[in-house]
């Protein structure tokens, strides 16, 4: 059996599980996937007994997905260039970081629709997350700009606005004043409709949570565990 978890804090409301166990038993592996809740200050002794305790492979989660950099013997260099890691894999004996959010961001985005090109976007947020999506808009061409809790001022939605944050202040909330026509996708999937959604389609703009995009990534992070484990 190979055992594969993902690193995060809080990490209870996960689906990452019971997506890759499914995903693992329905093509007759002998893998298992758990949660591994890592506190920011304990990730360095996790991921040494991550690699201590034979673990296959992982995803990271927040807010370690560019602090885990820092105990990786090597990062691909997609990660390199966004700057942040969601998925370890090993690479003959080295622990290796990669990068699956920004590529599983636009196949969602795609499926439902979303024009990117020539379009403003804004991203609330500069996490790690963040910063994955940043680097798949520029690359399909939107103007991107980042709003920031320190910015000074309300985020103004823009053609796409990508929330990349736990969410907003019940106050700051009710400044954000989206506009008929306008795209605004939440990271965050639980609850299902999230308090910026419900505002945003009130609007009359249209709304997505995160769930496409955490299950499209998650395919990737399997195929990259695959091309590396099964050809052993």
């Amino acid at each position: 059996m190979k055992k594969f978890g993902i690193f995060g804090w809080p990490i209870g409301h996960s689906l990452s599980p019971s997506i890759h166990n499914c995903a693992f038993e329905e093509a007759g592996l002998d893998w298992v996937y758990g949660l591994l809740p890592t506190k920011p200050e304990d990730l360095k002794q996790a991921i040494a007994d991550f690699r201590a305790q034979g673990f296959a492979g992982a995803n990271i989660t927040v807010p370690h997905k560019e602090t885990v950099i820092a105990y990786l013997d090597a990062v691909t260099p997609m990660a390199q260039k966004i700057g942040a890691v969601n998925t370890l894999f090993w690479e003959g004996d080295k622990l290796t970081g990669d990068n699956t959010d920004a590529e599983g961001f636009l196949a969602d985005l795609s499926d439902k629709g979303v024009v990117l090109k020539g379009k403003s976007a804004l991203i609330l947020g500069a996490g790690g997350s963040a910063k994955a999506i940043k680097y798949a808009l520029e690359q399909a061409g939107a103007l991107v700009d980042t709003w920031i809790r320190t910015s000074g001022s309300s985020p103004i939605p823009q053609d796409l606005t990508v929330n990349c944050t736990p969410g907003l202040d019940a106050d700051l909330l009710e400044r954000v004043n989206f506009q008929p026509g306008q795209v605004f996708y939440d990271l965050v999937y639980v609850p299902e409709t999230t308090p910026l959604m419900q505002r945003a389609l009130a609007s009359g703009a249209k709304a997505f949570n995160g769930k496409g995009m955490l299950l499209k990534q998650a395919a990737l992070s399997f195929e990259i565990w695959k091309r590396f484990l099964l050809k052993q």
